[in-house]
């Protein structure tokens, strides 16, 4: 299923131009200053395949960039291609198929989810039974990556993306990321440990949170404080610590500040939990 509805690699643009009008020059469907960038300049969409241009062609292009008429031909087949897909999506579920789908649009930067179009779910919502997956790590654990996912019935009161932020699970790292992320000066592990608690404490009751962290807070949230240490996110002695410029994590090379992205992720997840539950 098509997802980038905005950007393709170019090569897929070509590769598709290519097979409507032939061997096109480049210069027809891009301006001179999108080539040059490219550093692509005299190539014709067949040279894209050239060992040379072949991994300067897997650049992503805004289809806004296209010249006309292409860029106008390209949208209309991806309208055409998106309403098959939904098409043949709801046929298979009529039939008693299960149908899964994961978002595999750009990767959340900042903790926040992305929008989200709802068109195979508008679609399957008047006869299909709808579940969401909502999906939370817990980085700040030690160990291998901690991954914790909960399986709740979308009843459609809420767009897609509210309902699922609203049913991620809150993790350690959420509530230590969100005790942090204002933290100029040292701060005493024990305080952070009790603040941790106490978020715990007044989170909503409809919320999800990880079964080992209502178990046993102190700990978690201890060993998630050593986590950081090694990696360098905090520094300081066997009673104070204070948090560094080093906030990410090697095993998700596209968010700088992981700190940030775990409060973002549990204000977002909060936010939604209200206006999903105001009482």
């Amino acid at each position: 299923i098509e997802n980038h509805l905005s950007s393709r690699p170019l090569i897929s643009l070509a590769e598709e131009l290519r097979e409507a009008h032939g061997d096109l020059p480049l210069e027809a469907i891009l301006s001179g200053e999108e080539i040059s960038r490219l550093r692509l300049d005299g190539c014709s969409l067949s040279g894209l395949w050239k060992l040379e241009n072949f991994m300067r062609a897997q650049e992503w292009i805004k289809i806004a960039h296209l010249k006309q008429p292409y860029r106008r031909e390209i949208l209309e087949n991806l309208r055409s291609v998106a309403k098959r897909d939904v098409e043949a999506i709801v046929d298979r579920v009529r039939g008693g198929a299960t149908f899964y789908v994961t978002p595999e649009g750009d990767f959340s930067r900042d903790g926040r989810l992305r929008p989200m179009r709802g068109g195979i779910v508008d679609a399957l919502a008047p006869f299909a039974d709808l579940w969401l997956c909502a999906v939370a790590y817990d980085p700040f654990q030690s160990g291998r990556l901690s991954m914790l996912y909960r399986v709740v019935p979308y009843e459609g009161i809420a767009d897609l993306g509210m309902s699922l932020a609203a049913a991620r699970p809150i993790t350690a790292s959420a509530l230590l990321g969100a005790f942090l992320f204002d933290r100029c000066e040292k701060f005493e592990i024990e305080d952070a440990v009790r603040a941790v608690r106490a978020r715990l404490d007044s989170l909503p009751g409809s919320v999800f949170v990880d079964p080992e962290l209502r178990q046993k807070p102190d700990a978690i949230v201890l060993n998630a404080i050593a986590t950081l240490r090694k990696r360098g996110t905090l520094t300081g002695d066997l009673t104070s610590q204070r948090l560094t410029a080093a906030r990410s994590d090697p095993r998700f090379p596209h968010i700088p500040d992981m700190i940030a992205f775990q409060r973002n992720m549990l204000d977002e997840t909060l936010a939604s939990v209200r206006r999903l539950h105001p009482d």
